[in-house]
């Protein structure tokens, strides 16, 4: 900005001396007028794109407004304080926090474009082929990029924020963050020449409706959605696996079922566990927003057995998830839950069984006894079947030892119990 005074001041000094006074002084007011208007709306375009960037920020990580103001200026120029809610985790701590913090949006008009100028339009595109944020150049129908070609991210923590200044008659630009001073700054040239009419409000409009707010972009009428309320929503996993809509358990079987909330007031939602009267529940809260819930089969299975959890809000809003059960099967076609084995061992022993679920077999020993029994499954032409060898006993006191089978989604269950008995060698 102060080369454009420098020149005006020696225009100013050259008229003078020519006797064209009154000229001078009207082209001179024009000038330093159109100056103070590119100042102006250079300064409102910085804080515009820091909007721009926080807004875009917002809507990448599920943040949801909490409240808004309307207000107007000294000039009578309006817009909007939005004040955030952002729920994150910490993938590292696996620690849910909560931040809040407010933006003012100012929602205005496009400037005039200046006799022969060519404004530099800024913008933030979403790219669908990754689903991320860039920042655009809509004059030039292009990405900005890098010395090296790289665009320029809007959201995520390697997100920038560009700043504008106006150098020479020309718009320059700069990637480099608020604590690197202007000086400093690494400033690229745009073919875009400035003039003090030119430069366009970041957001022409703003809607305010129940559930969101829609913003609208000067640059290119692309509406951004920010959500005022998200819907309390509950995901359920169950042995690691999210559950959809049915579960398999067995007659007197208890299945914990892990939730997590998720959505507006998710820390102060109630959440309660029926059934249809057969099944019973049981919650257990280990913070605000998760838990878990044991589910317990009675020892008859009941055909079209459900149960159902029920989230509360406190605004009057409730999600319900049903859950029905496929009662567990497994089934011996061939083979013995007791077997007797000679000293002398025996490998191959084969438990033929039909089942619809995924299982594990485990056999423990007492300490300072080395296992004898080595257990694996196998699955030919469909017929899944348990196999165990048996070393052979060099005592001659007998032994036994008990395979316990358990689905893999519920290790805590046992499914089937088979006893091997070993005699002792004579």
């Amino acid at each position: 900005m102060k080369r454009y005074i420098i020149v005006a001041g020696i225009m100013a000094a050259a008229l003078m001396a020519s006797g064209c006074g009154d000229l001078v002084r009207d082209e001179l007011i024009t000038m330093q007028n159109e100056i103070d208007l590119l100042y102006t709306q250079v300064d409102q375009m910085n804080k515009g794109l820091s909007t721009l960037h926080g807004i875009v920020n917002e809507m990448a990580s599920n943040g949801y407004i909490v409240e808004v103001k309307e207000f107007k200026n000294e000039d009578e120029k309006g817009g909007y304080t939005l004040a955030f809610r952002t729920v994150r985790l910490d993938e590292n701590s696996g620690i849910i926090s909560e931040d809040t913090y407010s933006i003012d949006l100012y929602s205005g008009v496009d400037g005039k474009d200046g006799k022969d100028a060519e404004p530099f339009v800024v913008s933030a595109r979403k790219d669908t082929t990754d689903n991320r944020w860039y920042w655009y150049d809509v004059q030039g129908e292009e990405w900005m990029v890098s010395e090296e070609g790289e665009r320029f991210l809007v959201d995520g923590k390697d997100g920038k924020t560009p700043h504008l200044k106006v150098e020479n008659g020309y718009w320059l630009y700069s990637m480099d963050g608020d604590d690197v001073p202007d000086a400093e700054k690494e400033w690229h040239e745009t073919q875009w020449k400035a003039k003090g009419e030119d430069a366009k409000e970041i957001f022409s409009g703003a809607k305010v409706l129940d559930d969101r707010i829609e913003l609208t972009l000067a640059s290119d009428s692309t509406v951004l959605t920010l959500l005022r309320y998200l819907p309390v929503d509950v995901k359920l996993t169950a042995g690691g696996s999210e559950l959809k809509d049915s579960l398999t358990i067995a007659p007197g079987e208890t299945i914990p079922i892990s939730y997590t909330l998720s959505g507006t007031g998710a820390a102060d939602a109630i959440l309660v566990a029926g059934t249809d009267g057969r099944f019973k529940t049981s919650i257990t809260r280990d913070s605000a927003t998760e838990g878990t819930v044991d589910v317990t089969c009675p020892a008859a299975f009941p055909d079209g057995g459900y149960i159902y959890i029920t989230i509360n809000d406190g605004n009057g809003r409730s999600t319900v998830k049903v859950i029905h059960f496929v009662q567990r099967v497994f089934t011996i076609l061939y083979g013995e839950t007791e077997h007797s084995v000679a000293a002398e061992g025996e490998n191959g022993v084969s438990l033929t069984f039909e089942t619809n679920s995924s299982l594990d077999a485990r056999c423990t020993f007492p300490a300072g006894v080395e296992p004898w029994i080595s257990i694996g499954f196998k699955t030919v032409n469909e017929v899944s079947s348990l196999t165990y060898d048996v070393k052979a006993n060099t005592s001659a006191n007998p032994r036994s030892a008990t395979i316990i089978v358990t689905p893999k989604d519920n290790p805590g269950f046992e499914i089937a119990r088979i006893t091997v008995n070993q005699a002792g060698k004579v």
